[in-house]
């Protein structure tokens, strides 16, 4: 339990960069490509992965042996990637209602953020990148 708070904190570091990552692909999908608001998010999901595994792997969870833990990694990305696509779904429908497209969008990522930091953190602790 003495790890909680800095590996939180870490985390929390971890989850911004890969947030920027994330977030600067997708609107630059959706804003400069034109593309659909969930495919936007879902290029720019996978896009921060990438600083997410590394981070968490080698710096939050300092699990420097091997690449065993990939495969765990891989499920709780894909159950983050279900609940960042209905949560960023659902808020940027009911954003609509009142903003513009752009507002919407981006509002969207407020509660997805929050939804996948609980999730995600949560699994990679207890599982993923689980101390032996």
């Amino acid at each position: 339990m003495k790890n909680f708070i800095p590996q939180l904190f870490k985390f929390g570091i971890v989850g911004v960069s890969a947030t920027i990552v994330h977030y600067s692909v997708a609107a630059a999908v959706f804003f400069i490509f034109n593309e659909r608001p969930l495919l936007s998010n879902t290029i720019g999901y996978f896009s921060g992965m990438t600083v997410t595994y590394l981070g968490n792997k080698f710096w939050v969870f300092r699990k420097r042996e091997g690449f065993d833990d990939i495969g765990k990694f891989c499920i709780v990305a894909f159950v983050t990637y279900i609940v960042s696509q209905v949560s960023f779904g659902a808020s940027y429908e009911f954003f609509r209602a009142w903003f513009t497209e752009t507002q919407s969008f981006n509002l969207s990522f407020l509660p997805m953020i929050f939804c996948v930091t609980l999730w995600s953190f949560s699994m990679n602790k207890i599982w993923v990148f689980k101390s032996r």
